[in-house]
Parts: structure tokens; C-alpha cells; sequence
């Protein structure tokens, strides 16, 4: 008996791995970046680390969306959020930003908001993992002050 198809993941942003010229995460830990160079990624993270991230963001699908105006962005933790991240493209293409809120009820999924504008999406958990992750490796790189 044939299975129906899986439903069709939509990402939560799409963009080119290729075209990223900056990344930098922000969480409660701090402040993580690394930059594009002619032989590959600079900063405290690894090359890998800044490649396996940008494959994994890529892949994190919107699991829904809720249409909410500003005023509730602070029950969904996206007034100040705990984590985001910005992805500096080539231009003409604008910055990608990412923010990230609270988990869901069941803590499956995180709120989302993409460039501080639209709905708020819940996108899955994993997108938490991917970016605690990656923080956790440039703080454990990064020198003392």
C-alpha cells in the first residue's frame, strides 16, 4: 500500500550558502561572528563549524505561522529576544535576521520572526540546538579577556 508523500518542508529562510559573507549569533552566552575570507571563514568558530551551521539553518522548516501584530511579541519572547541570528549577504541581497523567542508548550518548536517584520512562525526546536551550538563553540575558542 502506497504512503501518501511527506508534507513539502518549508524553510524557514532561504538563502544561498554561498552569497553569506558574515554570520553572527547572539545569545544570553554572548556574541559569536565569523566572516567570509578568499580561503575561508574567519573568527573564533571553524570553517566546518560555519559551513555545518549554515546547512543546518538552511534546513530548519516553518512548522506554522501565527498572525500576530507587535504588541504581542513579548508573550512569544521576541520583544527582546534570547537568541538571533544575522546573516550578512553580498550585495544587492539585504541582511537575513533571524530572531528567536520562547519555546512552545510542548517544547517542539521555538517563535520565531524573520527581519522583525511579518508573522510570528514556529519553527522546530532544532533551530535552539543549532544556535546554542554554535555560540558554544566560538565562547570555547574565544580568548579570556
Amino acid at each position: 500500500e502506497l504512503q501518501p508523500p511527506p508534507p513539502e518542508i518549508v524553510p524557514l529562510v532561504s538563502f544561498n550558502a554561498a552569497d553569506v559573507l558574515a554570520v553572527e549569533v547572539r545569545t544570553g552566552a554572548g556574541h559569536v561572528g565569523a566572516q567570509r575570507r578568499d580561503d575561508g571563514w574567519a573568527g573564533p568558530v571553524g570553517a566546518k563549524a560555519v559551513d555545518d551551521f549554515l546547512r543546518a539553518l538552511s534546513g530548519v522548516g516553518r512548522v506554522s505561522h501565527i498572525p500576530l501584530g507587535d504588541r504581542e511579541l513579548a508573550e512569544f519572547g521576541l520583544e527582546d529576544p534570547a537568541r538571533s541570528v544575522v546573516l550578512v549577504r553580498r550585495q544587492p541581497l539585504a541582511p537575513l535576521r533571524i530572531d528567536v523567542g520562547r519555546d512552545n508548550p510542548a517544547s517542539t518548536a521555538v517563535y520565531v520572526r524573520v527581519d522583525r517584520v511579518g508573522p510570528i512562525v514556529l519553527a522546530g526546536a532544532v533551530l535552539t540546538w543549532e544556535i546554542d551550538k554554535f555560540a558554544s563553540r566560538g565562547a570555547a575558542t574565544a580568548p579570556r579577556p
